[in-house]
């Protein structure tokens, strides 16, 4: 595969650990109660993360490359230790910036 494609992929698949992140953060118990400016940032940014998922992978496409489906394997690593830890808003907000850094 071409770096082009390879780049793409690795793109693709920040974005999908992105969005099954933040979809999970909305699920969260306490996730409805969050200030809704926050749960506004949330949907907004799943999103959008959604919409570069699918520009990404177009891309792939229109270059012949495979699609890529899963999520950044050093990114879920990351995500799955900070999950036990995520009661409350500031380790959520913690996680988000990380992962958007």
């Amino acid at each position: 595969q071409t770096a082009d494609v390879q780049m793409l992929q690795t793109a693709t698949s920040i974005e999908i650990l992105a969005i099954a992140t933040y979809t999970a953060a909305l699920g969260l118990p306490f996730a409805g109660s969050l200030p809704k400016v926050v749960q506004t940032f949330a949907t907004t940014t799943k999103q959008q993360h959604m919409d570069h998922m699918s520009a990404f992978s177009a891309a792939v496409k229109a270059l012949g490359g495979k699609a890529q489906t899963n999520p950044d394997p050093v990114l879920l690593d990351v995500v799955n230790k900070a999950k036990p830890g995520l009661t409350g808003p500031v380790p959520l907000v913690e996680l988000a910036i990380t992962l958007e850094m």
